[in-house]
């Protein structure tokens, strides 16, 4: 493997990490704080990304044979990871009462 693709894919595991840790665990907190049902959505929608990414990436790397699938797959996998802790967010001033 290239110097190239081992690159590419740290970067992707990398931003995938920050993109979730510093824009979309904030907003769900706030949507909880809030109790405006918003983060439902997107913990859903968390999951959809996840699961159609990982089916993507099946689809990529058994029937058109292509190496790109991997590193989908690898954002699937990253993505899935986060959503126990995306789950148990709840909104701070219920859950210290």
């Amino acid at each position: 493997m290239g110097f190239k693709k081992i690159g590419l894919f740290l970067f992707v595991i990398i931003m995938t990490n920050i993109i979730i840790h510093f824009e979309l665990i904030p907003n769900i907190q706030i949507s909880a704080n809030s109790h405006s049902a918003n983060e439902d959505y997107l913990e859903i929608l968390t999951l959809l990304v996840a699961i159609i990414s990982f089916a993507f990436s099946i689809y990529l790397i058994f029937f058109k044979k292509n190496k790109n699938g991997f590193l989908l797959l690898l954002f699937a996998l990253n993505v899935a990871l986060w959503i126990p802790k995306i789950f148990s967010i709840n909104c701070k001033i219920c859950s210290t009462v």
